[in-house]
């Protein structure tokens, strides 16, 4: 009986084994650093409501500021959808807050608040977010050829890659301004750094991702986006990412 029973252990133990060797060991796909670079440029992009759209409407409104304004607060609201010229499909909803602050009457910065909500649709993500920023623009007087903006822009997302990983969820991205010089005659960014943090989940199996990246603006509309060692190229208008 006693032999009975070893074999028949030794049989089943041996049956174990085989079907944990054979059995295939797949782990749940996470984002991949390409894939948040994507995230990450889509959130500095002009066409999905990022960070250089703020910039643009910030700006605009810094040129024509008056000194008679001084800390006045002024709110409004606006829309915006995309146009058949636009390589990204978006439809936003934004809330404007600015004060003026001045020194004896002279023109100093100006304070910029935005809320946003909305969706916008381009050719590696889909996203409906909502969203805040709070910039400070520097050097309003006329004796300074260029802004000075500081400050975060700040998105919450539920996103859909389409890239074919199917991947999916949540995601939280946070950009901190530490300086973006912005030509008063063109409104165009000439210089700039910034920092960013994507943090989210993925819905599948709720697998929590978290990547830190440096931003380097340049002057001819793109950004050099810097991940884990690695610089990625960014358009500012449709948020492609190219190689550099």
């Amino acid at each position: 009986m006693k032999k009975y029973f070893a074999y028949f252990a030794l049989i089943a133990t041996s049956i174990f084994v085989g079907c944990t060797k054979d059995a295939p060991q797949t782990k749940p796909a996470n984002l991949t650093d390409a894939q948040a670079v994507s995230m990450i440029a889509n959130s500095l992009a002009l066409n999905s409501n990022g960070l250089t759209s703020i910039k643009n409407d910030i700006t605009l409104y810094a040129l024509n500021v008056q000194s008679n304004g001084c800390g006045i607060i002024d709110s409004f609201a606006l829309a915006k959808q995309w146009t058949p010229q636009s390589p990204i499909n978006y439809n936003y909803a934004l809330g404007y807050n600015y004060k003026v602050n001045c020194n004896n009457s002279v023109l100093n910065n100006l304070n910029s608040n935005i809320t946003y909500n909305g969706s916008f649709d381009a050719s590696t993500l889909s996203v409906v977010n909502t969203g805040a920023s709070a910039i400070t623009v520097s050097s309003l007087d006329n004796t300074i050829s260029t802004f000075t903006l500081t400050g975060t822009y700040q998105s919450q997302d539920a996103f859909q890659l389409n890239d074919g990983s199917s991947l999916a969820g949540n995601a939280s991205i946070v950009i901190t301004v530490q300086s973006l010089i912005v030509d008063k005659a063109t409104k165009s960014i000439m210089n700039g750094a910034a920092d960013v943090l994507l943090t989210g989940t993925l819905k599948t199996h709720k697998k929590p991702f978290s990547f830190s990246a440096n931003v380097v603006f340049k002057n001819d509309g793109t950004a050099v986006i810097i991940l884990n060692g690695v610089s990625y190229g960014a358009d500012l208008t449709t948020g492609e990412v190219f190689d550099i």
